[in-house]
């Protein structure tokens, strides 16, 4: 199996400026359950954040939100100080990878990630050489013209995150993107995630509910525990710990 590769100048380049991200006194519920409660979080330019929690936690439903594919039902969300609570999605200029990771079953893996730079201004050769870099990237060069169905579970969701990063967004939201891989694949991934946050400065809200790549993958302590249905800050950006949080 082809693992992944950074690409030639992949980890460096950079198109659109990061933004910062913020919730002021966000409130959110989901199937009637409460999932965010006068919340605040402030995400800084370029900034990897880890929203860390087990399943059925509520970490989705915070990235629906800040996503605009679901409402909050108090507080606001700020993208670079503007208010974008009731902004519709398209128009929020932000990537999400969905935990199914869903792809078109009728478009080839270039197709699917092709979608993604739809729009942003590119031509038809330099949105072919984004899409080949990012599934290089990846470790999926070699399966561009595979239809999903043709592809492991794994390699699927490698498709989808390429295709997240491919839409060069001001801010990118990453919903559990290693989960299907095996250990030792996450892991790489991982890593060249994390050097390529660094040095293109691409500001990204990560869900896991692993904890081990939660730490090893933040700028430790900057995470969220979210445990229940509750969001609480376990852990400030001085690693202090707030009243009425016990660590786990």
């Amino acid at each position: 199996m082809p693992r992944p590769v950074p690409s030639e100048g992949s980890a460096a380049v950079k198109h659109t400026h990061p933004a910062s991200l913020e919730l002021r006194a966000a409130a959110l519920t989901a199937a009637r359950t409460e999932v965010l409660r006068e919340t605040d979080l402030h995400i800084l330019p370029g900034e990897l954040f880890v929203l860390l929690g087990a399943a059925e936690s509520g970490k989705s439903s915070v990235l629906r939100a800040i996503a605009g594919l679901d409402r909050l039902s108090g507080g606001e969300i700020r993208l670079d100080g503007q208010v974008i609570s009731r902004v519709p999605a398209r128009r929020r200029d932000i990537a999400l990878m969905l935990q199914s990771f869903p792809l078109w079953p009728h478009l080839d893996v270039a197709e699917n990630v092709a979608f993604a730079v739809k729009g942003r201004g590119l031509n038809r050769q330099a949105a072919r050489q984004r899409v080949m870099r990012e599934l290089a990237f990846v470790g999926l060069g070699e399966f561009a013209r595979h239809l999903p169905s043709q592809l492991t579970p794994g390699q699927r969701q490698r498709v989808a995150l390429a295709r997240t990063l491919a839409a060069d967004r001001h801010l990118c939201l990453l919903d559990e993107p290693f989960s299907a891989q095996p250990p030792q694949l996450a892991e790489q991934l991982r890593g060249l995630m994390r050097r390529r946050q660094q040095q293109a400065g691409l500001t990204t809200l990560l869900a896991s509910a692993d904890t081990d790549l939660a730490l090893r993958t933040g700028r430790n302590p900057d995470f969220w525990l979210i445990e229940s249905a509750l969001v609480g800050r376990l852990l400030d950006r001085r690693g202090t710990l707030h009243p009425g949080h016990v660590p786990c």
